[in-house]
């Protein structure tokens, strides 16, 4: 059975105790599977026990690190600098970020070895290259496995998903060995602070100094698996922000979520945020595996993680794009947060001056618009599609230019285009277009779920038949429950055509007599009254009503 690990972190701050998820990697499948899911939504990190990789794999890879360490400086020296493996020495990246430790980054890429300079790291290049190797190979394939899981655990059709982008013979994964010395504790209790040491200044009063040995960060790869030796020094960010130990044990793997998983979860996961602390006397020892896919493949939120309760947060990005942005920041910049999807829902847009190509490139940027608002633009049916493909949760669409009444000027190449890539619109306005009859057509045909549609000022769209008045009116009524707003727009085609004698299926005399009253674009002010039912028995049987008089009035 699965149960949260005794062990708990305690955070200075506050004192209060935190269950640190523990997996058992030998318990049942299903179990197995569920738990991880819970760890990388609640805490973006867990710990992992009965593994499966060989204590004796372990034990090599630690000791050919501490044969390493051990040399001194100027051996190791020789194996740096960084480019971009080999060996490095407090600094961190490439903006000045500096900590207490040194290390080695290797090449961990599925098709390589790990031939990089390992005759300045080892004595013996090919035991350590054999040793490297081995340890990788372990925990790339623990890495896989635990990917495997978390399809399953997703109920994501294919397990593979994840763990591909790890097993790409071209990926991008690497391996780090920290070495973090032992805290000087003369130094700690009466020497000043040297020019290359951190310190976290958010503590009590009357507590000691602690020193920064690496960071706050979160790794921007798809997953980290982390092993150390006995000493501590590892602290997680927690969801409410407080920095919490995590209790050293060489027996277990600490794995963490990256950015780039979170990207893929369309932040079901979250990437989390740590640091190691150097206060002991002790040296700490730890490894990590960044697992990461090629340079070339595509991260985006899988179509599994997006919905109409949670939107696309992410556009789609390139993991080399991702890693050079992430280079381009400090230790603890927020590297996703340059890969954000706009959450604009609504844009209005009015100037002659756009071109198309801004445009297009305007409603590219935010994939949640809904609403879409053009006043005196100059649009194509080329412009419209591309709208129509980018913005695919488009509902309501105005296009507004000056109209023209020379009849022989119609045209549809606009209401085409809308019909055929915004079947989703609720809402549609065409002021001053040069829409037809056959473009109505289209767009009732095309638009099943429309709620309104207004037309003013497309004069080359007047002369409506009867028969397709009320065709417009009953679809717009079946898609809202109401009558009243079909009602509304075969009132301003009568106001359009000069035409006063217009039948309507609802009643504009009692209910909205006053309603009807306002004012449209064109500047024409209308009233209805002495609304009657029809006639004749057909009328009557179809409940409709007659406008027996419309004035009009500048």
């Amino acid at each position: 059975m699965g149960v949260q690990s005794p062990n708990l972190m305690r955070n200075k701050k506050t004192c209060r105790a935190i269950g640190i998820p523990t997996i058992d990697l030998s318990m049942d499948r299903t179990l197995v599977s569920q738990l991880i899911i819970r760890a990388c939504e609640e805490h973006g990190f867990f710990k992992l026990t009965n593994h499966g990789v060989s204590s004796q794999i372990i034990s090599r890879i630690e000791e050919v690190s501490y044969d390493f360490f051990a040399k001194p400086g100027f051996q190791k020296q020789q194996a740096g600098p960084l480019t971009p493996f080999g060996y490095g020495c407090k600094s961190i990246g490439f903006h000045g970020d500096k900590g207490e430790l040194e290390y080695l980054l290797l090449d961990a890429n599925p098709a390589s070895s790990i031939p990089q300079r390992t005759k300045a790291i080892s004595n013996d290049p090919e035991k350590f290259s054999c040793v490297v190797d081995d340890y990788v190979q372990a925990v790339r394939d623990l890495t896989c496995d635990i990917l495997h899981l978390v399809a399953e655990g997703l109920g994501l059709a294919d397990k593979s998903t994840f763990s591909r982008l790890i097993d790409d013979v071209e990926s991008d994964s690497v391996f780090r060995v920290n070495h973090y010395p032992p805290m000087d504790q003369n130094q700690k209790v009466l020497n000043p602070i040297s020019k290359f040491q951190m310190h976290d200044t958010n503590l009590p009063n009357n507590a000691t100094p602690s020193r920064v040995g690496f960071g706050e960060h979160s790794d921007p790869q798809i997953l980290t698996i982390l092993r150390s030796n006995d000493v501590g020094g590892l602290q997680i960010c927690s969801r409410d922000g407080l920095w919490v130990s995590v209790p050293p044990n060489p027996s277990e793997f600490c794995v963490l979520v990256g950015d780039a998983f979170q990207a893929l979860t369309n932040d079901r996961f979250k990437g989390v945020r740590h640091r190691v602390m150097a206060n002991s006397n002790k040296p700490r020892l730890s490894m990590m595996y960044f697992g990461a896919p090629s340079l070339n493949a595509m991260v985006s939120p899988l179509p599994q993680m997006v919905s109409s309760n949670s939107p696309t947060l992410y556009k789609p990005f390139t993991w080399g794009e991702f890693k050079k942005a992430a280079f381009s920041l400090r230790l603890a910049g927020r590297r996703l947060d340059q890969f954000k999807s706009s959450q604009l829902r609504c844009l209005n847009l009015a100037s002659g001056d756009i071109t198309n190509e801004g445009l297009i490139e305007m409603v590219q940027k935010p994939p949640l618009l809904d609403e879409l608002h053009l006043y005196c633009i100059n649009i194509s049916k080329k412009d419209i599609k591309a709208i129509g493909h980018s913005c695919p949760h488009l509902k309501t669409f105005r296009l507004n230019y000056k109209g023209n009444r020379d009849v022989y000027l119609g045209c549809d190449e606009n209401a085409l285009a809308t019909e055929k890539t915004m079947p989703g619109l609720r809402h549609l306005q065409l002021f001053g277009n040069r829409v037809t009859r056959d473009g109505l057509l289209a767009i009732i045909d095309n638009c099943p779920h429309l709620e309104s549609l207004d037309i003013q000022n497309c004069f080359q769209a007047t002369n409506l038949r009867p028969d397709l008045v009320r065709r417009l009116s009953q679809q717009i009524r079946l898609a809202t429950g109401q009558a009243y707003m079909a009602s509304l727009m075969l009132l301003l085609e009568a106001l359009v055509r000069g035409q006063h004698d217009i039948a309507m299926e609802c009643d504009p005399a009692e209910k909205y007599r006053e309603s009807l009253q306002g004012n449209i674009e064109a500047g024409i002010r209308y009233t209805v009254y002495n609304c009657a039912r029809g006639s004749s028995s057909a009328e009557k049987e179809m409940h409709t009503w007659k406008i027996a008089q419309i004035c009009i009035w500048p």
